[in-house]
């Protein structure tokens, strides 16, 4: 028996890609969808990722209550012990901070991947590509004039609220507390810091 000719046998670019818009097996960009398996793990780590952020702020919260009460108890004060308590609820505090900060970041690179992932179906002509930041998609596809000011506003005031924290906890372990602590609080915040710093300015 012949066998049937491969070249039958092969769906259409049209049958593959639902979102065909050329024939060769691209999408429209605006309407791109991830493949299944893709969706799938995105949305995964996006569940993961929101509980961490919760954990991560709820532990942040219950480090600063706890040191506040390791503060204000007079016992022990001058002993290694107690130093090392103090220590380790700065490291505590900063590192459960950093780890909702990061999660953040997480996210929002996942919030991205589908326009990413869209150029890399497209051809090289510069007009069949979406705009490379997604504000100017949602400034294109009518978001009120006021979203840039109000996304500048609140970029910087949660970036510099997250600034705050830290170098209050920093200058706060200087002040007053005893050498342990004050190198710990500048090791602990530099470890939870610098690789957001690096992740940021990468883009």
């Amino acid at each position: 028996m012949a066998e049937p000719d491969s070249s039958t046998a092969r769906l259409a670019p049209s049958a593959i890609y639902p979102n065909n818009i050329s024939g060769v097996g691209l999408q429209d960009p605006y309407n791109y969808v991830l493949p299944p398996v893709v969706e799938a793990v995105r949305q995964g780590w996006e569940t993961t990722l929101r509980a961490g952020l919760i954990l991560s702020a709820s532990l942040t919260v219950s480090s600063l209550l706890l040191f506040i009460a390791i503060s204000l108890s007079p016992a022990g004060g001058n002993s290694a012990a107690h130093a090392a308590l103090e220590a380790f609820s700065y490291g505590s505090i900063i590192f459960n901070a950093g780890g909702a900060i990061g999660a953040f970041v997480l996210l929002d690179m996942l919030g991205d991947l589908a326009l990413t992932a869209s150029r890399g179906s497209l051809p090289s002509s510069p007009e069949d590509r979406p705009p490379e930041k997604s504000v100017v998609i949602l400034r294109n596809h009518g978001v009120r004039r006021s979203w840039n000011l109000m996304m500048l506003h609140w970029a910087f005031i949660s970036h510099t609220g997250m600034a705050s924290l830290f170098v209050e906890l920093v200058l706060y372990a200087w002040l007053t507390q005893k050498l342990a602590a004050k190198v710990a609080s500048v090791v602990f915040t530099a470890v939870s810091v610098l690789p957001l710093l690096v992740v940021s300015l990468a883009g």
